[in-house]
């Protein structure tokens, strides 16, 4: 793929992410997961720069600065040239951003009905991220933050993000629909048929992977 034929996952934690990365790259598609990189450094894209949002004590604001430190060591440039697909946060933070630089982008919304996502990010600001051993520190901290405004399960702050960003999409996308394909997960609809039409590729004779499940 060129640059710019990217595709980004809109679609927020919890709703399929991983096994839509799995899924592309069945597609022969090189796919990056959780590019909390850009997070560090969003003037690659002309995003507003980072800007620590929690109030933390002295040792955890050196924390911080070491994580920003190191994912600023990760060339997002060199990613994009190397990666086709990027999915989880913290791209739908920066949607409207990576459509600008990349504008003949395609982007998938994966998303699920409320009440069932709520159930999984519950398990995922409880306790999922120790279970799996994800990344767990003060700049994932401010990435949570930044887009459900709790880093630990707080259903209101979810609810609103989840309707925000929701509306967000589709009033964005309204007026260049060929350029959005939607996927509910809890309707089934995360599967070749619906995926490879949309990225003009051929449809595989196997069933999508289904990674990561957790209610």
């Amino acid at each position: 793929m060129t640059d710019q034929t990217k595709i980004f996952c809109t679609g927020l934690s919890r709703t399929g992410t991983t096994s839509l990365c799995h899924g592309l790259e069945m597609l022969e598609f090189k796919a990056k997961h959780f590019p909390i990189e850009l997070f560090a450094q969003p003037h690659v894209i002309n995003a507003p720069p980072f800007q620590a949002q929690l109030s933390r004590g002295i040792w955890k604001r050196l924390a911080l600065y070491r994580e920003l430190k190191a994912y600023r060591y990760h060339s997002y440039e060199s990613a994009m040239q190397q990666f086709d697909v990027f999915a989880d946060l913290p791209i739908p933070l920066y949607f409207r951003e990576l459509h600008a630089v990349y504008p003949q982008a395609k982007f998938i919304h994966t998303t699920r009905d409320l009440d069932k996502w709520l159930s999984s990010m519950k398990w995922l600001l409880d306790t999922g991220r120790e279970e799996r051993g994800w990344s767990i520190g003060e700049l994932a901290d401010e990435l949570h933050y930044a887009i459900y405004g709790c880093i630990k399960y707080d259903e209101p702050s979810l609810c609103a993000a989840y309707a925000d960003h929701e509306a967000n999409i589709h009033a964005y996308f309204s007026g260049i629909p060929d350029a959005l394909l939607t996927i509910n997960l809890d309707e089934g609809e995360l599967s070749f048929e619906r995926i490879a039409p949309f990225l003009n590729v051929a449809t595989p004779d196997v069933l999508f992977p289904h990674s990561n499940s957790k209610d």
